[in-house]
């Protein structure tokens, strides 16, 4: 951590993305509370710091214990701008469609529980429209409850929440 202090102090200016929240396989074990709270200091005092949510070691050791994932979803709700996602598949000939159909939807697992402005910013891609400078927008993220625009114009919703719509603009 201290060498990403170092890095993050000498160029400022610079967009860096953190791989992995920063963690490594020496630090897969470290305490929940406190990476978040590492994450939360260093992304309030580095404006350019981005963290990425790729590798399934987020999700096996971190995300997928009881209580651990709503600790992380709250992090990144309050650090909507500030997360991307990735996949950090290693292409190879022995694995098939089916080896990355499992990976995506393990390490998107943690995208179930956001909010709905980190869901568009982090899993729908605003923050890489954002980091790249490109122009380019997200889709809206259909509100809950919002009253339909047309005719049948409902979507469905996560389980015990009204149906949602799409906003027009």
């Amino acid at each position: 951590m201290h060498l990403m202090e170092e890095i993050l102090a000498q160029y400022p200016d610079n967009k860096i993305v953190w791989a992995h929240m920063g963690l490594s396989k020496e630090l897969s074990h470290m305490d929940p509370d406190e990476h978040i709270r590492i994450l939360e200091r260093l992304l309030d005092q580095h404006p350019n710091l981005t963290v990425d949510l790729s590798w399934r070691v987020l999700e096996d050791q971190y995300f997928s214990l009881p209580g651990v994932r709503q600790k992380y979803a709250s992090f990144l709700d309050r650090h909507p701008t500030r997360a991307i996602t990735g996949t950090d598949f290693v292409a190879a000939r022995n694995k098939d469609y089916a080896v990355y159909e499992q990976e995506l939807e393990v390490t998107s697992r943690i995208n179930r529980a956001l909010g709905d402005e980190a869901f568009r910013d982090i899993a729908l891609g605003q923050n890489y429209f954002r980091l790249l400078g490109l122009k380019a927008k997200a889709p809206k993220v259909c509100p809950s409850g919002a009253k339909p625009v047309g005719k049948d114009a409902t979507y469905p919703s996560p389980p015990g929440q009204p149906a949602g719509v799409a906003d027009e603009d």
